[in-house]
């Protein structure tokens, strides 16, 4: 996991900053599902090495009455189906 950290240096701290920030702020009514869903993806797509279970153990660090973490094999399933996260 810190091979990610590592290879992304200072640019990590702006991405999980901006991705705490949308949480928090969806977490308060501030922004929709559709915009947390957003900064979600966005926070995979641009982040080296992140999918969805380093994203959603993030998720469950900052809210774990709300999101459980993704396993490999749950992530894989929901690919079958069409997500492309």
């Amino acid at each position: 996991m810190i091979d990610f950290i590592l290879g992304e240096k200072e640019g990590f701290d702006k991405k999980s900053s901006d991705l705490i920030l949308s949480v928090k702020k969806w977490e308060y009514g501030a922004i929709s599902d559709e915009n947390l869903a957003q900064a979600i993806e966005d926070f995979c797509l641009k982040t080296t090495g992140v999918r969805l279970p380093v994203v959603s153990f993030f998720l469950r660090m900052l809210l774990p009455h709300k999101f459980g973490t993704l396993d490999e094999h749950a992530t894989n399933a929901l690919k079958s189906i069409g997500f492309k996260g």
